[in-house]
């Protein structure tokens, strides 16, 4: 009997701590949600975004994969700044041509 008392003591004290986080913690619960139903699947970047950093440090591990994530990011926005650039001239060189005849 003692030990079942104790499980249940236990068992007691994670759900309180569990129902006390989640209740300070509504509000990024609720944007994570609202971000997943619109977008269906995140990485771990976007979490982050959404509900901010770990309050521990992450292993060497999560540090490296979000060093890969940010250099992904960054190379497929310079793409993307690129192909804009090089549009918009095609588009400043077709204008032109069209005014010169």
């Amino acid at each position: 009997m003692e030990i079942d008392a104790e499980v249940k003591r236990i068992v007691d004290e994670c759900y309180a701590e569990v129902e006390q986080l989640l209740t300070e913690k509504k509000e990024l619960i609720t944007a994570l949600a609202e971000r997943l139903l619109e977008k269906e699947s995140i990485n771990l970047p976007e979490i982050i975004e959404v509900i901010g950093a770990r309050p521990f440090e992450n292993s060497p591990a999560i540090k490296n994969y979000l060093s890969e994530m940010n250099e992904r990011k960054e190379k497929e926005e310079a793409k993307a700044e690129a192909e804009k650039e090089a549009a918009a001239a095609v588009a400043d060189t077709e204008e032109a041509e069209s005014t010169e005849t």
